[in-house]
């Protein structure tokens, strides 16, 4: 049974924090696992132009789909193969402009498209030279049309123009500041920084336009604001970064100084659901796109925008969370939950069977203080009697409101 994540983000306005507004609302999903047009083996990565269509890097069967922004099959281009227009195992696409950028992974290089799938130019070969690479993940184009590379297995970033010349490279293995470790997705915001994720750090380093390292933030874990291999990158249109939280099973949502906004999503095959989602993408107005990877779809969300950053104010603060890690459980889960301000003294957190009936009660949290806290439950009843498989539900309140979300007993 893999380790997943399920949550419910409540969306009150508490005392002294500014609210987001309320969660993305599931929309529509296409996609099964198979090579027809409109199927998917390993959906990697997203993005989406002007016009709202949406590009699929559809890994395993070597190709890039193109669909309208209602999910509808527009057109499809490549096959396996190290030619030009050809793939092996394409990782990563970004759309800029008239041109689509796909990172050609196995072949180790980039290569350039039109917005109809003709194939224009490449650079690239395997190595760790200058505008060389170990396969090549993440892909973007800087607001000066500057493309940048996550160079993963070199440990590096890499930046060109957009004709593929070297214009300078950052990183090496490590974790302290300015070291990357497997970079895996890339993305810029208008004012020219570079945000890239490492699954081997488990974070979100930021770089200047020139390379300079300027903060990171996340680390491992379940709670808000930490991750599991965070993988895919993409701005909104207020400003703020999304991020694909592949191993969590969610995606998260971050001001461009790493505070903590929102989140949505948990581990299954149902609706809003994801497994290893690793690509995001806001397409700018009509909704936000997750290629929901294991499970060989697409997943598409309205917008619901959340509040935005005003310039040199980026004081938002999560909202009260409550998570389980692993869930569903075989014997016992941790329990991941956030006290508000004003809410610590009337804090209380239990357990319910699907009838409603109180199965355990945590008296301990009572005492504890504002912040984020994490506790076992080893799948006892308040009689000291293990519980059986089933539902249940997981219920956290404080004066602010209450928070639910559902736990699986598993056998």
């Amino acid at each position: 049974m893999r380790s997943v994540l399920t949550l419910l983000v409540l969306t009150i306005a508490l005392p002294g924090l500014v609210a987001a507004a309320e969660d993305p609302v599931f929309l529509m999903s296409w996609g099964t696992q198979g090579s027809a047009t409109g199927q998917f083996d390993f959906p990697r990565d997203i993005a989406a132009d002007a016009a709202g269509n949406v590009y699929v890097a559809d890994m395993y069967n070597n190709r890039v789909q193109v669909f309208d922004n209602d999910g509808h099959f527009v057109r499809q281009f490549g096959s396996q193969g190290s030619g030009g227009g050809q793939f092996n195992s394409p990782r990563a696409i970004h759309v800029s402009g008239s041109e689509v950028y796909v990172s050609d992974t196995s072949n180790n290089r980039i290569q350039v498209f039109s917005t109809t799938g003709q194939y224009l130019r490449g650079w690239g070969s395997e190595g760790s030279g200058n505008g060389q690479f170990a396969l090549p993940r993440g892909v973007c184009v800087d607001s000066q049309g500057n493309v940048w590379v996550a160079d993963s297995n070199n440990h590096r970033i890499q930046k060109f123009t957009s004709q593929g010349a070297f214009l300078g490279a950052w990183g090496g293995v490590g974790s302290g500041n300015g070291n990357l470790y497997f970079p895996r997705g890339i993305e810029a915001d208008l004012n020219g920084n570079i945000f890239v994720s490492e699954v081997g750090n488990h974070r979100i380093s930021k770089f200047r336009e020139n390379g300079q390292f300027l903060m990171f933030f996340g680390e491992r874990g379940i709670a808000p604001g930490t991750f599991e291999q965070p993988v895919g990158l993409s701005m909104t249109p207020e400003g703020h970064l999304l991020v694909a939280d592949s191993k969590n099973d969610r995606v998260q949502e971050f001001t461009t100084s790493g505070t903590f906004v929102r989140l949505f999503g948990s581990y299954g095959t149902g609706n809003a659901q994801f497994d290893t989602p690793t690509s995001v993408v806001a397409d700018g107005s009509t909704g936000i796109f997750v290629a929901d990877t294991f499970n060989d779809r697409v997943q598409k969300f309205s917008a619901n925008a959340s509040a935005p950053t005003a310039v040199g104010d980026e004081s938002l603060a999560p909202l009260p969370l409550l998570a389980s890690f692993p869930n569903p459980f075989p014997s016992r889960t941790r329990i991941a939950f956030e006290i508000p301000q004003g809410g610590s003294e009337s804090a209380r957190l239990a357990v319910y069977d699907a009838r409603g009936a109180l199965v355990r009660s945590f008296p301990e949290v009572a005492g504890l203080g504002v912040g984020s806290h994490e506790l076992t439950w080893d799948g006892n009843a308040d009689d000291g009697r293990s519980v059986g498989a089933g539902v249940y539900f997981l219920t956290l309140e404080t004066s602010a409101g209450r928070s639910l979300t559902k736990l699986i007993r598993s056998r």
